[in-house]
């Protein structure tokens, strides 16, 4: 994005402010967000195993409507609004909404992340190759 981003971790979910019901439609948009994976990962529902990428999620239409103080009528028609925005997409499951964030990495880039990890490494490395010029 040309204006830059700004990192949300997933626990600010637990603040005060974040629980108030109901969610307006960029609170519900911020809420798929933080609640779709960071990385893939294998989710059983009942006795069916799902794959479940990064920038995907498998909640029901029920799950969101309780997480956003919603009807599930509501919900369904705004997944619909951003389904045809191409923000979102979702995939068919009888029992669940397989949604998936298109360009999830627009939204959550990595490449900050590895910059701070290469970062912290070298300073490390930096740090125990300084020679002690004080031993006498």
């Amino acid at each position: 994005m040309k204006n830059g981003y700004i990192a949300l971790y997933r626990k600010i979910q637990n603040n005060w402010l974040y629980k108030e019901k109901p969610f307006s439609k960029f609170q519900a948009f911020v809420d798929i967000l933080l609640e779709v994976n960071h990385s893939g990962q294998k989710v059983c529902i009942g006795n069916q195993l799902f794959d479940c990428k990064r920038g995907e999620s498998l909640n029901s239409l029920e799950t969101w409507a309780k997480r956003w103080g919603w009807e599930k009528s509501k919900v369904r028609r705004f997944l619909m609004l951003l389904k045809g925005d191409s923000i979102i997409d979702t995939l068919p499951h009888p029992k669940t909404t397989h949604l998936k964030v298109l360009n999830y990495d627009t939204y959550q880039n990595n490449r900050n992340a590895d910059e701070t990890q290469m970062k912290r490494k070298r300073n490390a490395n930096e740090t125990h190759l300084t020679p002690n010029n004080n031993v006498n």
